[in-house]
């Protein structure tokens, strides 16, 4: 994501420095900027000129140094290691000024388990990107001051990005926690035997409205971002057994080198993948079973967040709808649907993949029934 973070603040007007420490790594940049233009390009969101003129702001560094001693925001994005992570940032802080902010575009740690590393961390938060999608996460880490949200809330709002300042940390922050709740459920009604990958990427384009189905949409982000996230440590019990579950689902397809759009080949075959033929919907039989069992459990996990005190429930509506490009955000889906038909669906979807702890649960159906019929 370093490569994209950059690409967007140039054409912001910023001047960027590119750093890593693999001359390869930068030596490919070239290409994965165009990559990443081409569909801004298509969009006409830019123009030819504005891309030429953004790569003529782009430094490409890999000396410490030369990159990080004049920087007034270093954003960090290597891979989803803990320890590789605060190392990096370590690092960073010991070539940075004193007043340059520091911040992390971790998607799978939280901001506490990064900010010990650093010795000041009154300038340091996360401030997470999405691929192609206009919306940037903000936390502050522990010792955060709110002049440095401030500060990320204005530099967000220039990149023509919609800020999501949390009230407090939470795993995958807003638009990912959704997400993961999204394709861990996919994954664990294939793997219960509920639907086949096809059945269910069908039926969600059916019936939300949606561009993109679960396992075509884990193609496009790539199935190592996915199995990342759920092969760092667990804490939790439940956790650990979820990860476990997930993992042994898609470990085959690590090791085959089958990780999505990438490499050609994923949960389909690309460039022509058959989610994209006109004849995957045709004279298709597509009930709402499996359409509701994972609209559940984004609901599930929009309540989760809500309860959490991280964000109100118009903000998470919001995120949903700008993430996915449907019509309707989780908490209006409850409301469509009602509390009595959601609380049948919560039942039966957990029963079916067990996807919450007991805790979870119990929390969900505290603010079920707190909720009038």
């Amino acid at each position: 994501m370093g490569c994209y973070n950059s690409l967007i603040a140039a054409l912001a007007g910023y001047q960027v420095i590119l750093y890593d420490v693999s001359a390869q790594n930068l030596a490919a940049t070239d290409l994965k900027y165009s990559q990443f233009a081409e569909p801004m390009l298509a969009a006409g969101t830019i123009n030819q000129q504005d891309f030429t003129l953004a790569m003529q702001r782009v430094t490409l560094s890999g000396d410490a140094t030369t990159a990080l001693g004049s920087a007034d925001l270093v954003s960090e994005s290597v891979f989803e290691q803990r320890d590789l992570k605060r190392k990096v940032l370590k690092e960073i802080e010991n070539h940075c000024q004193a007043h340059c902010i520091i911040t992390t575009n971790t998607s799978a740690l939280l901001v506490s388990e990064l900010d010990s590393s650093l010795e000041d961390g009154s300038r340091f938060a996360a401030l997470h990107s999405y691929l192609g999608i206009a919306l940037m996460d903000i936390v502050g880490g522990p010792r955060c001051e709110p002049k440095t949200l401030q500060t990320l809330v204005r530099y967000v709002k220039s990149l023509h990005c919609q800020p999501l300042l949390l009230k407090k940390e939470y795993p995958g922050y807003l638009l990912n926690a959704l997400l993961g709740s999204f394709f861990t459920g996919a994954i664990l009604l294939v793997s219960n035997g509920e639907g086949t990958i096809e059945e269910i990427d069908r039926a969600w384009l059916a019936h939300s409205g949606g561009a993109m189905g679960p396992f075509g949409l884990m193609d496009y982000i790539g199935l190592k971002v996915i199995y990342d996230s759920w092969g760092d440590e667990k804490i939790d019990a439940h956790e650990q057994v979820i990860s476990k579950r997930v993992t042994a689902y898609l470990e085959p397809f690590m090791e085959r080198g089958e990780l999505g759009m990438s490499t050609g080949k994923g949960f389909y075959g690309y460039p022509h993948a058959s989610w994209q033929a006109p004849e995957f919907m045709q004279n298709k039989d597509i009930p709402k079973r499996l359409y509701k069992a994972l609209s559940t459990v984004i609901i599930q996990r929009a309540i989760l967040v809500y309860d959490a005190g991280v964000a109100e429930r118009e903000m998470i509506d919001q995120t949903w709808v700008t993430g996915v490009s449907i019509a309707k955000g989780p908490f209006a889906m409850f409301n469509e649907w009602g509390v009595t038909e959601f609380d049948a669906l919560s039942k039966t979807t957990q029963g079916a993949i067990a996807l919450h702890s007991e805790e979870q649960m119990n929390a969900i159906q505290a603010f079920i029934e707190d909720c009038p019929l």
